[in-house]
């Protein structure tokens, strides 16, 4: 294509005529040609302004012109303005539409051709006096848009070759025409740039609302649907850091009430040995934000005299720009939120949305770290409780061993004296039994001995073992077994179920009442029916009776019994059910698979 004044060029005639050429044919004709080639320049240049500069050298060349301007109306301030001069030195003319030759073009919308300027009462003589130069002659005619406003003026002064004609007249309304083409392109197209930008710009805004919206959405459900508060700071600091452009990124939380602040996810750099990091309340950027409450944009770090270069060097990431925001919840500073190392800095947008973050997540962790309290304390409860459990649990065999220990010391047959160590190596198993059982429950753990049990020797010990507790209490124990032969299962874990069952039901009837427990083989399953003529069971725990702690109105116990019943019962592959009534008592089914 070339460059503008390349291709302006190209529109020059290969021999213009001179002004003194007296053939009005030839000079008509390249006239005419000059036009065809601005027409050709004025749809392939892009440079409007060069376009103009050159349309003007070559209209002043053609009318034999000593000067020319081009204006430009400013409808706004109500003036014309000259946004091309040929022949003056550059610089700026303004002056009120109406005011002038020109100015006069520019508010009528009619062209003027005057021969002696000073005789037309139009003429504006201070130009010439400002600059020297004396005007005889000029020619205005106004350049109008598709719509036929006037968009400015195009003046010529003074013919070298004689005064303005209506040939020169009817040239310049030409080249008027084609100019006016040229400013009304370059007006669309300046417009049409500017709404391209605005779109650019509208768009660029909408999509980082978007991902505003879509970020604090995405935490608010990531909060909800987790329990594990590090797994979610660290998608809050990953998508936080991500939708502001920063390199790395950290959330630092309270220990508790020691003054302390703990670095509970990182991004970027080494998170690992970030973690490790331990922060003074009012050390560093993060600590003076926690303890003032107040969020710091830092994009100049080597002055901001809260940054601590210390904690930068400690986990080897060098730190060009921070924003640091507090987590605040119900007035209490829990921690903060802090971004590193955005490319060309941090913004006002950008503390804004990490402030709608912090509010966000300050909520969820205010909330985690009551539960996380809650827990410690009930983990501790319920450590006490199964301490208490297994104190309880053990009254029994610590009585077997008491009384038997006793006997032996009595007994001078040997027989007997081994019958009775044979007792007691067997309740040192149970207590042993039962302390694993109630650990193994505690830590979700499941081990099954499975073996061969003959079913009638382990109802006759199960009878022994609790015969004791119900004549204490003046209960009457019926036990019945329909099926003698062998089944696999583990012997202490289903003793452990039916004894917790049937210390439940003596506590339940105090003292007096009936206990029934017998086996049956059900098909492919050993039943085990054990009922008892209680009180019944509340309907108040019923749904939930097979949770850890669920107990009612019992003056011993915990609330781990049955909850030990089903794990058991489980861990076999087998149920455990019940029936039961107000005042008709209750009856525990546990069925063994084959």
């Amino acid at each position: 294509m070339g460059t503008t004044r390349e291709r302006i060029a190209a529109i020059r005639p290969a021999a213009e005529p001179s002004s003194s050429s007296p053939d009005p044919q030839r000079r008509a004709a390249a006239r005419a040609d000059a036009l065809v080639e601005i027409g050709n320049a004025l749809s392939s240049i892009l440079d409007v302004d060069a376009l103009l500069r050159e349309v003007m050298d070559r209209a002043q060349e053609l009318l034999e012109a000593e000067r020319s301007t081009l204006f430009i109306v400013d409808r706004e301030r109500g003036e014309l303005w000259s946004k091309v001069l040929r022949g003056l030195k550059p610089h700026e003319i303004r002056m009120p539409l109406g005011k002038g030759i020109a100015g006069w073009v520019g508010k009528n919308g009619r062209s003027v051709v005057v021969g002696d300027a000073y005789d037309d009462p139009r003429f504006d003589p201070s130009v010439d006096k400002r600059s020297g130069f004396r005007t005889r002659s000029v020619m205005a005619v106004p350049i109008r848009g598709r719509d036929e406003r006037v968009l400015g003026v195009i003046e010529v002064l003074n013919r070298r070759s004689g005064a303005f004609g209506v040939d020169e007249e009817r040239l310049l309304n030409a080249v008027a025409s084609q100019a006016g083409v040229a400013i009304e392109n370059a007006r669309l197209f300046a417009e049409a740039t500017e709404r391209n930008a605005a779109l650019a710009t509208a768009r660029e805004d909408l999509q980082r609302k978007v991902g505003e919206l879509d970020l604090l959405r995405g935490l608010e459900r990531l909060f909800t649907d987790t329990l594990m508060l590090d797994e979610a700071l660290d998608v809050l600091l990953e998508r936080s850091a991500g939708l502001l452009g920063a390199r790395a990124s950290a959330i630092l939380l309270r220990e508790g009430d020691s003054g302390v602040l703990q670095f509970r996810g990182a991004r970027g750099g080494r998170p690992d040995l970030v973690r490790s990091v331990r922060l003074p309340i009012g050390k560093g950027i993060a600590g003076a934000v926690v303890q003032s409450g107040l969020p710091i944009v830092a994009n100049e770090i080597e002055r901001e005299r809260t940054h601590d270069a210390a904690v930068a060097e400690a986990v080897g990431y060098p730190v060009r720009n921070a924003i640091c925001v507090p987590l605040i919840h119900d007035g209490t500073t829990h921690g903060a939120i802090e971004l590193l190392n955005k490319p060309g800095g941090f913004e006002q947008r950008d503390l804004d949305v990490l402030l709608l973050v912090a509010e966000l997540a300050a909520h969820h962790v205010a909330a985690a770290i009551d539960r996380e309290k809650n827990v410690r304390e009930q983990r501790l409860a319920t450590i006490g409780q199964l301490l208490s459990g297994v104190m309880h649990d053990l009254k029994t065999p610590l009585a077997i061993i008491s009384g038997y220990a006793q006997l032996m010391a009595m007994e001078e047959n040997p027989v007997e004296r081994q019958k009775g160590c044979k007792v007691l190596l067997d309740q040192f198993s149970t207590i042993d039994a039962m302390t694993r059982e109630v650990l193994d429950f505690a830590k979700g753990k499941v081990e099954l001995l499975k073996r061969k049990v003959l079913v009638n020797v382990f109802m006759t010990g199960l009878a022994e073992y609790i015969r004791p507790e119900f004549d204490e209490r003046g209960i009457d124990l019926r036990v019945r077994t329909r099926h003698t032969g062998a089944w696999r299962f583990d012997e202490m874990k289903v003793r452990r179920a039916v004894v917790n069952i049937a210390r439940n039901a003596a506590q339940a009837m105090g003292r007096g009442g009936r206990f029934s427990l017998q086996v049956a083989k059900l098909g492919e399953s050993l039943v085990f029916r054990m009922s008892d003529t209680g009180p019944g069971i509340p309907e108040e725990i019923r749904a939930r009776l097979f949770e850890s702690f669920a107990t009612h109105g019992k003056a011993e116990g915990t609330g781990l019994g049955l909850a030990i019943v089903k794990r058991i019962a489980e861990e076999h592959g087998g149920t455990i059910t019940f029936r039961t009534g107000k005042g008709k008592g209750t009856t525990f089914i546990l069925t063994l698979p084959a």
